[in-house]
């Protein structure tokens, strides 16, 4: 199907597009719109895509070059701030790890000695009749081993947020 065609179509486009609307004098274009469905169409849709042109510039103003000139300054600053404090940062990571590895060194060290005193509330809990069974070393044990997880899990999220 072919779509509808006008001879002044093009001369109509010209005018709209080159801001000599409504056409130079002696030409007859405003009339011609009116009668005709495919140049009034275009009249419509040039003037609709003109107003949503001025629409978007409105939209996008820019903003007051104080307020430019002040957020560069803001973030200048938070730089600056964020450069001094990488060494506090650093050095925070770093006793984290080492009281980590601490923690798992003097574990591992005295196991024996942790193992005992493990035992040694496990029977005071049994003869104080409390109602623990000696299930009870496995919850502190358990309660220990989820404290050093906890500790390199905290160690892990650290390092990731920096």
């Amino acid at each position: 199907m072919n779509s509808p065609s006008c001879e002044k179509e093009q001369r109509v486009l010209e005018c709209l597009l080159g801001g000599s609307w409504p056409g130079p004098a002696g030409e007859s274009l405003p009339e011609h719109t009116v009668t005709c469905p495919v140049c009034s169409d275009l009249v419509l849709a040039v003037e609709h895509l003109r107003e949503e042109s001025r629409r978007a510039v409105t939209a996008a103003a820019l903003p007051e070059a104080g307020l430019v000139w002040w957020k560069a300054q803001l973030r200048i600053k938070r730089d600056a701030a964020d450069r001094a404090t990488q060494p506090i940062a650093m050095v925070e990571r770093l006793a984290l790890a080492c009281a980590s590895l601490s923690s798992a060194g003097v574990v591992f060290w005295k196991w024996p000695e942790i193992s005992a005193w493990v035992n040694r509330l496990g029977d005071i809990a049994s003869r104080a009749s409390f109602g623990w069974t000696p299930r009870f070393n496995l919850l502190v044990l358990s309660a220990c081993g989820a404290f050093l997880v906890l500790m390199v899990f905290a160690l892990y999220f650290d390092w990731a947020d920096q």
